[in-house]
């Protein structure tokens, strides 16, 4: 069986379910062709495709039908979202490897190979679920990961509750504080340079550098500090601080 996936795939903004509803509109005789085009988003050609009986079923490209059937293809986006919230989240390796799996458990006859999906069925597949996509993660401790969960979250706001109603407090007397790192190596924006040079650099402040804390604090009436910047070193220099906000403060760790 070939994979839809070798032609570029169009129905990223509409789905099977408005082409299949756009089909029985222009069918019952509710709907011209064109009018169905613009109520559902679908392109015109499309449907008089689908109209003529040159596609095998809805959503397909004439010959060229799915490896993995809708069901299957929805199953494998709610499983990585799942594992995405869980923090988790499949690579686009693990991802592949999952649909070979899939295919093979099933019985399900499909062109995958070096046991993982191609490449070409991973962008057919982005692109028809677009409610995916391709993201940077950011680090999270196991630590963090395990004590943020509903029973602490729960006790945290039970003794919040308690505390303001005890006290009273108002909004200019709740404070939220929080620290950050920040590196004093600056990341370099792209540069033109010749076509062909293996290594392209660019002078920065050091190649690996420092990090600097940084204390941030807003209350819960909209107002902030200035920052706290806590620098590597043993004596503090005014110099440190220029450039940063007004009435940021400066310490040596």
């Amino acid at each position: 069986m070939v994979s839809k996936y070798k032609r570029k795939s169009t129905r990223g903004s509409y789905g099977i379910d408005k082409l299949q509803r756009a089909i029985d509109e222009v069918k019952s005789g509710r709907m011209s062709k064109n009018k169905a085009s613009a109520v559902f988003g679908v392109p015109r050609k499309t449907l008089s495709r689908h109209l003529m009986g040159r596609v095998q079923k809805p959503g397909s490209f004439g010959r060229y039908l799915p490896v993995l059937s809708a069901a299957f293809e929805e199953a494998l986006v709610e499983h990585t979202v799942h594992l995405q919230r869980m923090l988790f989240g499949l690579s686009t390796t693990d991802i592949r490897q999952l649909a070979f799996e899939l295919a093979e458990r099933n019985g399900v006859k499909h062109p995958f190979h070096d046991n993982k999906a191609g490449k070409a069925w991973l962008r057919g597949f982005l692109q028809q679920h677009q409610e995916l996509a391709i993201r940077s993660p950011e680090p999270t401790s196991l630590a963090r990961a395990v004590g943020f969960n509903k029973p602490s979250v729960d006790k945290f706001f039970s003794l919040y509750k308690e505390e303001l109603e005890k006290s009273s407090f108002t909004a200019d007397c709740i404070w939220n504080a929080d620290e950050t790192g920040l590196t004093v190596v600056h990341v370099p924006r792209k540069v033109l340079a010749k076509k062909g040079d293996k290594q392209v650099g660019h002078i920065t402040s050091g190649q690996k550098g420092e990090t600097v804390t940084m204390v941030g604090a807003v209350n819960a009436a909209g107002r902030y500090l200035a920052p706290m910047l806590i620098f590597k070193c043993k004596r503090m220099s005014p110099l440190l601080l220029r450039g940063t906000p007004p009435g940021s403060v400066g310490r040596c760790d």
